[in-house]
């Protein structure tokens, strides 16, 4: 399967049992699909998009800000979750359903691509 494909079903399953987890709050489907797509394809699609002249610099400020926002996520959890349960997982089902969305008209597909393609990809959907 193609990466930007595996984004998506990551995204949907996402969505899915985040959606499921604020109605039950006691399913781990949303674990699984997490580490099947989001876990770890952004890293390897990142060392894909960015160009050879600024891919550490760039790899340097998504790394940052990939923690970063963890960070307040982690740090804001307990809060949502004394706030509602429900609502949290909610929450988070909505960024999923929209991060698909985003993937589907943003994000081209990358596999079995050079990188050199990937370039000329992302320079003429800039234009």
């Amino acid at each position: 399967m193609g990466r930007r494909t595996l984004l998506m079903a990551s995204c949907a399953g996402m969505c899915t049992f985040a959606l499921l987890l604020s109605v039950s709050y006691s399913f781990q489907g949303y674990v699984i699909t997490y580490a099947m797509g989001m876990g770890g394809l952004p890293w390897i699609i990142m060392s894909e998009i960015f160009p050879m002249n600024v891919k550490v610099s760039a790899g340097t400020l998504v790394t940052v800000t990939n923690w970063a926002i963890g960070w307040v996520i982690t740090f804001s959890f307990n809060f949502l979750m004394q706030w509602s349960a429900s609502g949290t997982f909610l929450f988070f089902s909505i960024v999923s359903a929209v991060s698909i969305i985003f993937i589907y008209f943003l994000m081209p597909e990358t596999k079995g691509r050079s990188l050199e393609e990937i370039q000329t990809l992302l320079s003429n959907s800039m234009h």
